[in-house]
């Protein structure tokens, strides 16, 4: 408990900007006279055995039952020092009484204070067992637990003899070397604390609990007010310090509670309630009827709660690990929600847990948060198998679709091919012919053949003779692989369905001249030079003849794949030329200086634009999808693990990481299921991405597929770099830039960037080893370029701790912080004063009511009068104000003001440039290692581990 506080105190508060603690641990201490000073903890160690803590509800901090079971092992000093505890007890709390009496045969003693500041319950049912408790209520169900029955000699039920935690514990085992603790939230304890039972007598006390704080409040500007402490609600009334209507209308007690001002004149007391620092447990308080009102409140809290957990309410077990180097925390919730955030999250996340920190770790990462996805219910639910099965359905269809890579990688050689062999002779292949230098009785493919690596081939031709003389006819066998049709028939024939375009007009002129770049006056981009042919009209590969093509139906001779004719256009590019596309549109594409107005779609660019489809997939989000082969590429190229990693840099802005992660779980929690590319998660990836260096990993399932559909996205992309983008102006213009690096150690990395104006964001990506990473700055690719090599040198594979199995992971590296530790330093800086500033208005309050009611008397010390402060601000605020920075609060001479030592006050701000040492936030800070976290959805329900390494 002790090591809560600290925590909540001085990490958690940080969040919050605030510097006050309630000290419940102190609180309930007091109230069940026990203490756990350092002197103690051997004591405890040499006759404690075991320790069990029992309560009705979670309202701690306000005020609930809490029973302690001790068990013993060595029972007569136990007791010994558990009665002089309570004897020191009662003999240090004014007006203290004892009571001793029995129930079910056990012997009690009840020592208790007005204010319930103590008030305990203690007895020994066994000789071996301590009971003590500060709930009468809680204390009767704890021994009829004990005993086996009730006073009307029922029996009692007992948790651990429950089904529900006989199963919890074949999960998590007793004994076990990672349990110093173990926490359990059952089902009826869960169904009770949101039941209408809990709820409504919650709500009752805890309005009950802000009248006491007004009173509280009033008493305290009385006091500052008069100069001296008021004797009854009436003089706060008198002074105009409370309101009139109190006591009437909404300032009641809602059980009907009177209420009155306590001897100390500074708070007050409920008759049904009691005290605002040490409220009646809900348990002790009766709730006989509710209003309308706290019915249909009830009734909406219910709808909302109906809306995550429909039919069962989940019973929780934590498991604790504290040692001096490691904290652990584990929890597991048993699989009972019918339709929750965590019914998405499983659906998303499945599969045998994995160690999710396995893709290589550069020095500058800081943060990872990985993923395991569940693919096949993925692609399930996003319609992806539907589509990958269409697909495969096309080319069963058409068995000779597995060869559309291969023929638009043979026409990409033609075309690098064509323009090698222009920019040696000034001009393309001649046409066929005989009589005339312009041109030849072999094919152009014959004349290309020095410029497809085939050299030796050509110098075999005789090039003074035509294609059929008895030489030249024994070449015909040796055609070159990229000229080969896909048909094993028609290549023994010698013939290629890779043709040239002639005719009047055309790529290859019937005028017998040859053809220039400058000749084709429409546009390389728009002009086609070559195509694939059907296998019917395949021509013998060293004929001249030539294709020559019918321009009133262009297509007919044409090749069709998945309803797609493909050409390559003077530029070099292969396009997809639906099936569906009209004679007009493809014979202006044909002639050279046709002067017809061309518009061709980017899509027919990739090579591989999508055939028509019916159905779902007229949805154009998914064009992008299938014209480039992404579905193999995710149901087999990538693999399951997917992180998001932030590297080590001063950062441009503060960005609330947590704050991010929360609006990326509640992506998971509508009703439509799970998509990660919502704008509540791109957008904010994309501003951290200018802020820090970032970058994704996915795993690498099939390393050819990955490389092909990179490949195929870099003709796409380079073109999409070249298209205009309209801007706002010409200072602000908008541009697309795409390349390669062609460092050889980067053969594979690519570059996109975006710029507006002067202002530039690019991201990079490459395949390296087994992951796919996209990364905001190119070092990151070089970081993990040079441990994928020195892990190919070492043979190792893993080479730091991969993490825990699981399906999720968040996992921060302090040890790594460097650049951005800076940025860290001054924003826990400033929350420290930005809380302790807060705290100085209280104590102002408290000040001057302090100075009102004492003046004229002997002035204190500044420590004797901090301590007054500090009593009251218990009592008018149950809190205790500090300054988490190991400041001291000065109170100025007029007794009006606080200060703070290191933080000055709000009009004199000031503070250090980060957390000091010797602070409490400082020293934990320091000693962090290593804090993950890990998240499992298996069928014993969803396991979640909390582990922080310290130094």
């Amino acid at each position: 408990m002790r090591l809560a506080d600290h925590w909540g105190a001085y990490v958690v508060n940080q969040n919050k900007q605030a510097a006050r603690t309630s000290s419940v641990t102190a609180r309930i201490k007091r109230q069940l006279a026990v203490e756990t000073i350092d002197a103690l903890i051997p004591v405890y160690n040499q006759v404690v055995d075991r320790i069990g803590v029992a309560a009705s509800d979670l309202f701690v901090r306000e005020g609930t039952d809490i029973t302690l079971l001790i068990q013993a092992k060595q029972a007569a000093l136990l007791r010994a020092q558990m009665d002089q505890f309570l004897a020191a007890a009662e003999k240090a709390e004014p007006g203290a009484t004892r009571t001793d009496g029995e129930y079910l045969g056990v012997r009690y003693t009840h020592v208790t204070t007005a204010d319930r500041a103590l008030h305990v319950f203690s007895a020994y049912p066994r000789p071996d067992l301590h009971v003590r408790s500060n709930s009468w209520i809680a204390f009767q169900r704890v021994l009829g637990a004990i005993t086996g029955t009730d006073v009307d000699g029922r029996a009692v039920p007992r948790l651990g003899a429950s089904d529900e935690f006989a199963f919890i514990r074949t999960i998590m085992t007793e004994g076990a070397a990672e349990e110093d603790a173990f926490v359990y939230l059952s089902d009826p304890f869960i169904r009770n604390l949101v039941g209408p039972q809990s709820k409504l007598t919650q709500r009752r006390r805890f309005l009950c609990y802000n009248n006491l704080r007004v009173i509280g409040h009033a008493a305290l500007l009385h006091t500052t007010e008069t100069g001296k402490k008021a004797a009854s609600l009436a003089d706060l009334a008198a002074s105009r310090c409370l309101p009139d209507a109190f006591g009437k209308g909404v300032w009641v007690c809602p059980d009907g509670g009177a209420y009155a001002l306590n001897a100390d004149g500074t708070t007050a007391a409920c008759s049904h309630h009691g005290h605002a620092g040490s409220l009646v447990p809900c348990c002790e308080i009766p709730l006989s009827d509710i209003s309308e009102s706290e019915s249909n409140q009830y009734s909406a809290f219910l709808a909302r709660y109906n809306q995550y957990w429909r039919t069962y309410f989940d019973p929780i077990a934590i498991r604790l690990q504290l040692t001096p180097k490691r904290y652990r925390v584990e929890t597991i919730v048993l699989p009972l929600i019918d339709n929750s955030i965590y019914s998405n999250l499983a659906e998303a996340l499945g599969g045998p847990p994995e160690p999710l920190d396995q893709f290589p770790i550069p020095q500058r990462n800081i943060f990872t948060m990985a993923v395991k996805l569940d693919k096949p219910t993925l692609f399930e639910k996003s319609g992806l198998r539907e589509m990958d099965e269409e697909l495969q359905r096309a080319r069963d269809a058409s068995p000779s679709d597995k060869g559309i890579g291969e023929v638009v990688d043979s026409l990409k050689q033609v075309g690098v091919a064509l323009h090698t062999y222009h920019a040696a002779n000034r001009s393309f292949p001649p046409p066929p012919g005989k009589g005339s230098k312009n041109r030849s009785e072999l094919s152009w493919r014959v004349h290309l053949l020095p410029y497809l690596e085939q050299s030796d081939l050509y110098e075999q031709f005789h090039l003074d003779e035509p294609w059929d003389s008895p030489h030249n006819k024994t070449l015909v066998a040796k055609m070159p692989r990229v000229y080969c049709p896909d048909s094993p028939e028609i290549a023994a024939q010698g013939k290629s369905t890779i043709a040239v375009c002639r005719g009047d007009g055309l790529f290859i002129s019937n005028d017998g001249l040859r053809t220039r770049l400058e000749t084709i006056r429409d546009g390389t981009s728009d002009t086609i030079m070559a195509i694939e042919l059907d296998d019917a009209v395949a021509e013998i590969w060293t004929k001249a003849d030539g294709h020559e093509i019918n321009l009133e139906h262009p297509t007919a001779s044409w090749r069709t794949r998945s309803f797609r004719h493909f050409a390559l256009m003077s530029d070099g590019a292969v396009l997809a030329i639906p099936a569906t596309t009209s004679n007009e549109l493809v014979a202006g594409m044909l002639t050279r200086a046709g002067k017809e107005p061309i518009d061709i779609p980017l899509e027919w660019r990739s090579g591989v634009s999508r055939p028509p489809r019916s159905g779902r997939w007229h949805d154009d989000r998914m064009q992008f999808v299938e014209e480039f082969g992404l579905v193999d590429f995710l149901a087999r190229g990538i693999g399951e693990q997917i992180s998001l990693n932030i590297c080590d840099a001063d950062p441009l802005v503060d960005f609330n990481v947590s704050r991010f992660l929360g609006m990326g779980l509640g992506s998971f929690s509508g009703g439509g299921g799970v998509n990660i590319f919502d704008e509540e998660v791109v957008i904010p990836i994309l501003a951290l991405s200018l802020n820090v260096p970032i970058y994704a990993a996915i795993s690498v399932q099939d390393t050819a597929i990955v490389d092909r559909t990179l490949d195929a996205l870099d003709d796409y992309l380079a073109r999409l770099a070249r298209q205009e983008v309209d801007g706002p102006g010409s200072f602000f213009e908008i541009s697309q830039d795409f390349y390669r690096f062609e460092d050889k150690d980067a053969a594979s990395a690519r570059s996109y960037a975006f710029q507006f104006g002067p202002v530039k964001w690019r991201f990079c990506w490459a395949r390296i080893g087994n992951g796919l990473y996209v990364a905001s700055k190119p070092f990151i690719l070089e970081d993990l370029m040079a441990i994928e090599r020195e892990r190919r040198e070492k043979g190792t594979v893993v080479d730091h701790d991969a993490g825990p199995p699981a399906h999720a992971m968040v996992r921060v590296r302090p040890t790594h912080w460097n650049q951005v530790l800076g940025a860290y330093r001054i924003g826990w800086s400033e929350n420290q004063r930005i809380a302790c500033l807060h705290n100085l208005g209280p104590l102002s309050g408290l000040s001057r009511a302090f100075h009102a009611e004492h003046e004229g008397e002997s002035p204190l010390t500044g420590a004797e009068t901090l301590k007054q402060l500090d009593v009251m601000a218990r009592r008018t605020y149950d809190a205790t104000f500090f300054c988490p920075a190991n400041g001291t609060y000065v109170v100025g001479e007029d007794g009006k003001s606080v200060t703070c030592t290191v933080h000055g006050s709000a009009h004199a701000p000031r503070q250090p440039f980060a957390p000091g040492a010797e602070t409490r936030l400082g020293s934990l800070l320091a000693e962090l290692r290593d804090v993950t976290v890990a998240l499992s959805f298996l069928e014993d329900g969803l396991h979640a581990v909390l582990t922080i390494e310290k130094e």
